[in-house]
């Protein structure tokens, strides 16, 4: 029993598993399916003539028709880029911390050269800011080093708004701090704010596609009643031999059909 106990105890507790991206809610999942089930019936010839005669024409059932299927695209289509999205941020945190750590050594290197002999210096190199408390605030700071160094500041975008000035004052040096370290920091600046606009881009796209998946849920949802309120006309709940035909278009054998059942 004790031994039983003590091994429990020993393994760790197992981790929650990530929810999948799921294409629609289940509200949406039970719409389209009832669309679909009731548009294929009102295709039936068994009830299509009695139908068109009501307006559910051939057109309008092909036109639902097609809102499912690219209602089933743009939700495919929105979870493909907030997988992108998320991709995009596991990789802009990779960017980030190398970003980092390059800055780190040079504010380093400054702290050897000026630390003791000219202290005032160290602000050239944003030591004592906290070069992480945004990113705009990482995008400046790392801008203002580079130009320090030489670096080209029309070849590293600053944040939008600030005015691109190149510096006349001679490039700075610093001890191991060599031309191909200031230009590592440009690069890994660059490939960090390249994807952050691809992470903001992915986003807003699936925001979008979200957007106009919603929007044609709801028409698909206002078509779909369109024929009901077609098939109760034609097959009345107050005719006992319209009870099959009522089930086929989903509505109640002895029951009027209402938006509010």
């Amino acid at each position: 029993m004790s031994e039983s106990i003590s091994l429990a105890s020993a393994c760790p507790p197992r981790k929650k598993r990530r929810a999948g991206h799921a294409l629609f809610n289940k509200a949406q999942v039970e719409e389209l399916n009832k669309a679909k089930k009731i548009c294929a019936s009102a295709l039936s010839h068994k009830y299509c003539a009695a139908l068109q005669a009501r307006g559910i024409t051939e057109s309008f059932l092909a036109s639902l028709t097609s809102h499912i299927g690219r209602c089933r695209q743009k939700s495919s289509e929105a979870m493909q880029q907030t997988i992108l999205k998320e991709n995009y941020t596991a990789e802009e945190g990779q960017a980030k911390k190398a970003l980092l750590k390059s800055i780190a050594e040079i504010q380093s290197a400054a702290k050897q050269k000026y630390a003791r002999s000219n202290p005032v210096m160290l602000q050239d190199y944003c030591i004592g800011k906290d070069i992480d408390a945004s990113r705009a605030a990482l995008e400046q700071y790392s801008q203002n080093i580079l130009e320090k160094l030489g670096g080209d500041p029309n070849q590293f975008p600053s944040t939008p708004g600030t005015p691109q000035t190149a510096s006349s004052l001679p490039a700075d040096t610093l001890p191991g701090i060599t031309p191909e370290k200031v230009a590592a920091l440009g690069a890994l600046r660059s490939k960090w704010m390249e994807l952050q606009s691809k992470q903001a881009h992915s986003q807003a796209l699936a925001t979008s596609l979200r957007a106009e998946r919603d929007a044609l849920v709801q028409t698909i949802t206002d078509k779909r009643i369109q024929i009901q309120f077609a098939a109760e006309a034609e097959w009345p709940a107050s005719e006992p031999v319209s009870a099959g035909k009522r089930r086929a278009f989903l509505l109640q054998p002895s029951r009027p059909f209402s938006l509010a059942a």
